[in-house]
């Protein structure tokens, strides 16, 4: 392994640390309070009001 691949992996590496540290962080926090998933959850009444019905009327044409 030349140099530069071993700086590549290291840089690889310190990031894969930092973002696995971020999420545990990230995730730690929802379990201390849950009720901000709650607010940021969406809603399911919203999903069946999309606006892809129209789709079909304009493959007919």
């Amino acid at each position: 392994m030349d140099f530069v691949e071993m700086m590549r992996l290291r840089g690889q590496a310190a990031e894969n640390i930092y973002f696995a540290q971020r999420d545990r962080e990230l995730i730690d926090e929802l379990h201390a309070h849950p009720e901000k998933l709650q607010k940021s959850a969406p809603d399911p009444s919203d999903s069946e009001t999309d606006d892809h019905s129209d789709s079909n009327s304009n493959q007919a044409r």
